[in-house]
């Protein structure tokens, strides 16, 4: 189940994403509480984090469609 804040961001739980004016680098997601937590290590972020979340904005990583799946699929096959 998704929460307001999964609604906010526009995530998925568990998604990986960065704050913009956040740390560099820092790779967070919204657990299914939609707790805002960073790094593999699963801490908690601060308020600072999520303000920037919801003023500044995400970069998501990119997600391939079921289309681009296939595709890289069938490839992988034919190398092999």
């Amino acid at each position: 189940m998704k929460t307001r804040m999964h609604e906010i961001l526009g995530v998925e739980p568990f998604e990986k994403f960065q704050v913009v004016g956040g740390y560099e680098g820092r790779n967070y997601s919204l657990d299914k509480d939609g707790w805002m937590r960073w790094g593999d290590s699963n801490w908690e972020s601060d308020v600072e984090d999520v303000y920037n979340a919801i003023n500044n904005g995400i970069i998501r990583k990119p997600r391939l469609s079921a289309e681009q799946v296939a595709e890289l699929k069938a490839l992988a096959t034919l190398t092999e």
